[in-house]
Protein backbone atom coordinates (compact mmCIF):
# COMPACT_ATOMS: atom_id res chain seq x y z
CA UNK A 1 0.00 0.00 0.00
CA UNK A 2 3.00 2.35 0.28
CA UNK A 3 4.55 1.66 -3.13
CA UNK A 4 4.79 4.44 -5.70
CA UNK A 5 6.58 3.41 -8.88
CA UNK A 6 10.12 2.36 -8.05
CA UNK A 7 9.89 3.25 -4.35
CA UNK A 8 8.37 2.11 -1.09
CA UNK A 9 7.86 4.72 1.60
CA UNK A 10 9.30 4.35 5.10
CA UNK A 11 6.91 5.82 7.64
CA UNK A 12 8.48 6.05 11.09
CA UNK A 13 8.71 8.93 13.56
CA UNK A 14 12.47 8.36 13.92
CA UNK A 15 12.90 9.06 10.18
CA UNK A 16 10.08 11.36 9.12
CA UNK A 17 11.20 14.98 8.65
CA UNK A 18 14.87 14.02 9.23
CA UNK A 19 16.78 14.45 5.95
CA UNK A 20 20.16 14.11 7.64
CA UNK A 21 19.56 10.60 8.99
CA UNK A 22 21.96 7.85 8.03
CA UNK A 23 19.70 5.14 6.57
CA UNK A 24 20.88 1.66 5.59
CA UNK A 25 18.94 -1.01 3.70
CA UNK A 26 19.48 -4.61 2.69
CA UNK A 27 17.00 -6.68 0.76
CA UNK A 28 15.34 -9.42 2.79
CA UNK A 29 14.88 -12.52 0.67
CA UNK A 30 14.17 -14.75 3.68
CA UNK A 31 11.41 -17.33 3.52
CA UNK A 32 9.57 -16.07 6.61
CA UNK A 33 9.01 -12.44 5.67
CA UNK A 34 8.61 -11.00 2.19
CA UNK A 35 6.13 -12.38 -0.26
CA UNK A 36 7.89 -11.04 -3.38
CA UNK A 37 11.39 -11.24 -4.78
CA UNK A 38 12.80 -7.87 -5.88
CA UNK A 39 15.63 -8.57 -8.38
CA UNK A 40 16.89 -4.97 -8.46
CA UNK A 41 19.66 -3.01 -6.76
CA UNK A 42 18.22 -0.73 -4.10
CA UNK A 43 19.18 2.49 -2.35
CA UNK A 44 17.58 5.05 -0.06
CA UNK A 45 16.40 8.59 -0.78
CA UNK A 46 14.90 11.43 1.23
CA UNK A 47 11.83 13.01 -0.38
CA UNK A 48 11.19 16.55 0.84
CA UNK A 49 7.52 17.53 0.77
CA UNK A 50 8.22 21.07 2.03
CA UNK A 51 11.11 23.00 3.56
CA UNK A 52 10.63 21.24 6.90
CA UNK A 53 8.86 17.95 6.13
CA UNK A 54 9.61 14.81 4.19
CA UNK A 55 10.12 11.07 4.33
CA UNK A 56 12.57 8.35 3.32
CA UNK A 57 12.01 5.73 0.62
CA UNK A 58 13.71 2.52 -0.45
CA UNK A 59 14.14 2.79 -4.22
CA UNK A 60 14.99 0.45 -7.06
CA UNK A 61 18.06 2.13 -8.56
CA UNK A 62 17.11 1.18 -12.12
CA UNK A 63 13.67 2.80 -11.58
CA UNK A 64 11.85 -0.53 -12.12
CA UNK A 65 8.50 -0.80 -10.36
CA UNK A 66 8.83 -1.99 -6.76
CA UNK A 67 6.96 -5.29 -6.37
CA UNK A 68 4.29 -5.48 -3.69
CA UNK A 69 5.47 -7.66 -0.82
CA UNK A 70 9.20 -6.98 -1.21
CA UNK A 71 11.01 -7.06 2.13
CA UNK A 72 13.91 -5.07 3.53
CA UNK A 73 16.09 -4.96 6.62
CA UNK A 74 16.57 -1.35 7.71
CA UNK A 75 18.75 0.53 10.16
CA UNK A 76 18.90 4.27 10.77
CA UNK A 77 20.63 6.65 13.14
CA UNK A 78 21.76 10.27 13.30
CA UNK A 79 25.05 11.05 11.54
CA UNK A 80 28.19 10.79 13.64
CA UNK A 81 31.81 9.67 13.58
CA UNK A 82 30.80 6.08 12.76
CA UNK A 83 27.78 6.83 10.53
CA UNK A 84 28.62 9.14 7.65
CA UNK A 85 28.47 9.58 3.88
CA UNK A 86 31.16 9.29 1.24
CA UNK A 87 30.79 10.97 -2.14
CA UNK A 88 32.53 10.32 -5.45
CA UNK A 89 34.87 13.18 -6.28
CA UNK A 90 36.20 13.45 -9.84
CA UNK A 91 39.84 12.40 -10.03
CA UNK A 92 39.95 10.75 -6.59
CA UNK A 93 40.59 7.01 -6.69
CA UNK A 94 39.91 4.84 -9.71
CA UNK A 95 36.85 5.71 -11.80
CA UNK A 96 34.80 2.92 -10.15
CA UNK A 97 36.12 3.48 -6.59
CA UNK A 98 35.19 5.71 -3.66
CA UNK A 99 37.75 5.43 -0.84
CA UNK A 100 36.44 5.30 2.73
CA UNK A 101 38.79 7.01 5.17
CA UNK A 102 38.14 6.04 8.79
CA UNK A 103 40.61 5.20 11.58
CA UNK A 104 38.68 2.08 12.63
CA UNK A 105 38.74 0.75 9.07
CA UNK A 106 42.11 1.76 7.63
CA UNK A 107 44.27 -1.34 7.25
CA UNK A 108 41.82 -3.57 9.18
CA UNK A 109 41.06 -6.52 6.91
CA UNK A 110 38.54 -8.07 9.33
CA UNK A 111 36.41 -4.91 9.56
CA UNK A 112 32.88 -5.16 8.18
CA UNK A 113 31.67 -1.71 7.07
CA UNK A 114 28.01 -1.48 6.07
CA UNK A 115 27.30 0.58 2.96
CA UNK A 116 24.07 1.74 1.27
CA UNK A 117 23.76 3.78 -1.90
CA UNK A 118 21.89 7.08 -1.69
CA UNK A 119 19.46 7.18 -4.63
CA UNK A 120 19.18 10.37 -6.71
CA UNK A 121 15.96 9.46 -8.50
CA UNK A 122 17.75 9.01 -11.84
CA UNK A 123 17.96 5.51 -13.30
CA UNK A 124 21.19 3.63 -12.59
CA UNK A 125 21.68 0.54 -14.71
CA UNK A 126 24.00 -2.11 -13.31
CA UNK A 127 24.04 -0.42 -9.90
CA UNK A 128 25.80 -3.36 -8.24
CA UNK A 129 28.51 -2.40 -5.78
CA UNK A 130 30.88 -4.09 -3.37
CA UNK A 131 33.11 -2.95 -0.52
CA UNK A 132 36.69 -4.19 -0.37
CA UNK A 133 39.98 -3.44 1.37
CA UNK A 134 42.15 -1.89 -1.34
CA UNK A 135 45.53 -3.67 -1.07
CA UNK A 136 47.44 -0.64 -2.38
CA UNK A 137 45.99 2.04 -0.10
CA UNK A 138 44.91 -0.24 2.78
CA UNK A 139 41.62 1.66 2.81
CA UNK A 140 38.16 0.19 2.51
CA UNK A 141 36.67 1.22 -0.80
CA UNK A 142 33.24 1.20 -2.44
CA UNK A 143 33.52 -0.41 -5.87
CA UNK A 144 30.72 0.05 -8.40
CA UNK A 145 30.17 -2.07 -11.50
CA UNK A 146 28.63 0.81 -13.47
CA UNK A 147 30.05 1.10 -16.96
CA UNK A 148 31.91 4.37 -17.34
CA UNK A 149 32.67 4.59 -13.62
CA UNK A 150 30.86 6.20 -10.72
CA UNK A 151 29.43 9.61 -11.58
CA UNK A 152 30.89 12.45 -9.49
CA UNK A 153 28.49 13.35 -6.70
CA UNK A 154 27.30 9.76 -6.19
CA UNK A 155 26.88 9.19 -2.47
CA UNK A 156 26.93 6.17 -0.15
CA UNK A 157 26.08 6.00 3.55
CA UNK A 158 28.72 4.15 5.61
CA UNK A 159 28.30 2.54 9.03
CA UNK A 160 31.25 1.42 11.14
CA UNK A 161 30.60 -0.81 14.15
CA UNK A 162 33.43 -0.14 16.66
CA UNK A 163 32.53 -3.22 18.71
CA UNK A 164 32.85 -5.46 15.64
CA UNK A 165 36.25 -3.97 14.76
CA UNK A 166 37.46 -4.32 18.36
CA UNK A 167 36.35 -7.94 18.50
CA UNK A 168 38.08 -8.87 15.26
CA UNK A 169 41.33 -7.13 16.17
CA UNK A 170 41.49 -8.19 19.84
CA UNK A 171 44.97 -9.64 20.43
CA UNK A 172 43.58 -12.20 22.88
CA UNK A 173 41.50 -13.78 20.13
CA UNK A 174 43.90 -13.09 17.24
CA UNK A 175 44.41 -16.83 16.62
CA UNK A 176 40.64 -17.33 16.24
CA UNK A 177 40.31 -19.39 19.41
CA UNK A 178 37.77 -18.22 21.95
Amino acid sequence: SNIVGATTRLNDSSLNDRPGSMVFVTQDFGSSGPTAYNPHDVGVRYVATSASTGYWVVANLDQSVMPAGAGFSLYAQPPGPNAFSVTKVAGVGASNDIPINHPLLDGIACAQPIVTRVDTGSAVNNGHYDVYLNPGTQRWTVYSYESGGIAPGTQFNVLVNPAQVAACTDVIFANGLD
